[in-house]
């Protein structure tokens, strides 16, 4: 998925659906799935950070754990962290920890992204998921495989 450019048509999709809640809550998810993998963060698309940074002002707010979950995921990478500090990323999460105030967990998530921005988290303190494919990985290739001969 990840090779076959989902991330880019993620942030796309997710640019274009800012006031669609259904479709930002399940292509978050599934972006923040994508990006536990190390071949994701590595082709970090320039769009990606701007785009997750204006959806942390989304209405939606029940996008914003996830949000800030890939941003966690993401500023693992120091490539990715410098262009967030040029983005003043450290500003826009302190704006959301006063904006979600009365919501402690959103607020200690917030806090902890905000710990690794500044460096005050170690980057190698998410678990990554491993490049090697998985059981479940294999048999979707498989599938998709077989069914590219199919209509070929």
């Amino acid at each position: 998925m990840i090779e076959n450019g989902m991330v880019e048509w993620l942030i796309e999709k997710m640019k274009s659906e800012q006031n669609r809640s259904y479709t930002l809550e399940y292509s978050s998810a599934l972006l923040m799935n994508l990006c536990l993998h190390n071949e994701a963060r590595q082709r970090f698309p320039p769009l990606l950070l701007t785009t997750l940074i204006q959806l942390l002002d989304s209405p939606h707010t029940q996008i914003v754990p996830v949000i800030s979950g890939t941003l966690y995921c993401l500023l693992t990478r120091d490539e990715v962290n410098n262009v967030a500090k040029d983005l003043n990323l450290e500003r826009t999460i302190q704006v959301h920890i006063q904006r979600f105030s009365a919501e402690p967990a959103m607020v200690r998530q917030l806090e902890t992204l905000l710990k690794l921005h500044k460096g005050e988290l170690p980057p190698d303190a998410i678990q990554t998921i491993s490049e090697e494919p998985n059981e479940d990985e294999m048999v979707i290739r498989n599938k998709i495989s077989c069914n590219r001969q199919k209509q070929g």
